[in-house]
């Protein structure tokens, strides 16, 4: 079954969307029409006993596992999985209550985004980035010369957490 309406909608907020490097800069997405109709085909194909779930069905994102989710990113097998069930949740690898009093003073101290400054962008600063991965080394965690203060953006960029 294909609706009209879930597919006109992805397209719509991909059209929405801007450049924001190149000769296209500040510039709306227009996408092609193979474009397009890759992106309807994915979107608007639904299943016919459950409107509200997409026809295709996606990889698990569990390590090494060849089965695909009906729904979620995890397939019925590795469904409690998380990563923080691995490595342990935010205070469990040292952001408490102490960490968020030092990235506090930190961003009072440097409030404005170092890899913005660097392209000549002001831009407020939200996040303490340790600028070496400290893998739990707690001398590299409270380093402070280890710290740079960057916004979400720049600090997705560098982690790959915008994916």
């Amino acid at each position: 079954m294909f609706d009209e309406k879930k597919a006109r909608r992805v397209i719509r907020f991909i059209e929405c969307l801007k450049h924001t490097k190149g000769e296209f800069h500040g510039k709306p997405f227009k996408l092609l029409p193979w474009q397009e109709k890759i992106i309807r085909d994915v979107f608007g194909t639904v299943r016919d006993e459950e409107p509200s779930m997409r026809q295709y069905k996606r990889p698990c994102r569990y390590p090494g596992c060849p089965n695909l989710c009906e729904k979620g990113i995890y397939c019925e097998e590795h469904s409690d999985y998380s990563a923080d069930r691995l490595r342990g949740g935010a205070a469990a690898r040292g952001y408490d209550a102490r960490w968020r009093k030092a990235r506090k003073a930190f961003l009072t101290r440097h409030p404005l985004c170092a890899e913005c400054l660097k392209n000549g962008t002001l831009t407020p600063a939200t996040v303490v980035d340790h600028i070496v991965p400290h893998r739990g080394d707690h001398a590299l965690f409270w380093d402070e010369q280890n710290w740079q203060p960057l916004c979400k953006s720049c600090h997705d960029k560098k982690t790959g957490g915008g994916l």
